[in-house]
Parts: C-alpha cells; sequence; structure tokens
C-alpha cells in the first residue's frame, strides 16, 4: 500500500492551516477595526454592524474549520451579539456594543496568539 497520497494530503493540510495561523492577526485586526466602526456610533452605525457581522460570520467558520475552536467560538459569539443588535437597532445599542467589546477583549489581548502557538510550537 502506498502512503504518498496520503502524507502529500497531510502536507498541503498543514501548510494551509499554517497559512491561515499565520493570517490570524491580520483577520483579528480586520475584526477590530470593524468593531471600532461600530463603538464610534454615527450614522453608518448599522451599517457598520452589519459589516461586523460578515467579519465575524467568516473568521468563525474559518477558524472552526481549521481547528481554531476557541476562536471560533469567540467571532461566533460576535456574529451573534451582532445579529441581536441588528435585529433591535437602535435600542440597547450601547449594551451590544459594551458586549462585542468583551467578546473581542481576548483576541486583542493575544489569546488568539497563544492559542496559535501552543498548537504550531509547543513546548
Amino acid at each position: 500500500m502506498n502512503d504518498t497520497p496520503t502524507s502529500e494530503f497531510d502536507a498541503r493540510m498543514a501548510a494551509v492551516m499554517k497559512s491561515f495561523a499565520d493570517g490570524l492577526p491580520a483577520r483579528i485586526e480586520a475584526l477590530a477595526d470593524s468593531f471600532s466602526r461600530v463603538a464610534v456610533g454615527g450614522d453608518d452605525q448599522l451599517e457598520a454592524l452589519v459589516s461586523l457581522q460578515a467579519v465575524a460570520h467568516k473568521l468563525a467558520g474559518s477558524a472552526g474549520t481549521f481547528g481554531f475552536p476557541e476562536i471560533s467560538e469567540t467571532a461566533g459569539s460576535m456574529e451573534v451579539i451582532c445579529r441581536e443588535a441588528v435585529d433591535a437597532y437602535p435600542a440597547e445599542i450601547n449594551g451590544h456594543v459594551d458586549a462585542l467589546r468583551i467578546a473581542l477583549q481576548p483576541l486583542i489581548n493575544g489569546a488568539a496568539a497563544d492559542i496559535v502557538t501552543d498548537r504550531y510550537f509547543p513546548d
């Protein structure tokens, strides 16, 4: 039996997962940038919420696909908060912004980097 196709597949998957991990800082920065547009408020706050929901949705799905359940769960929580905020807008927007800030905090404080480091560079 030849293990080459499986080995090749495993190598390609590892490369794709590492590429995703390498791109996480940029994805998290995009999430934080989208959040900052929501937090500022103003005339485009609803549009910013919809944008943040889309960014969070993409990150939740891709992080789950590539084996980062903690990041997927956090982004998924943000997506749900955004959906609720859009549905209730403008009512309770300050509470939703606070909930989004709390959900985002671990990602921007380096928790995502710790998860990636632990996964790819264990002691």
